[in-house]
């Protein structure tokens, strides 16, 4: 499955997410970290 990497406006500040899986799937969002982790 691909994964796609978006960006969108939250109350005027930008939020990065990565997405992938089927669409209809069910959601699990994972919340912290830093945001360097995303790329190491």
């Amino acid at each position: 499955m691909p994964l796609s990497f978006r960006t969108i406006d939250v109350t005027g500040y930008p939020v990065s997410y990565r997405e992938t899986g089927e669409l209809g799937a069910p959601k699990l969002a994972l919340l912290g970290g830093f945001p360097s982790s995303s790329h190491q």
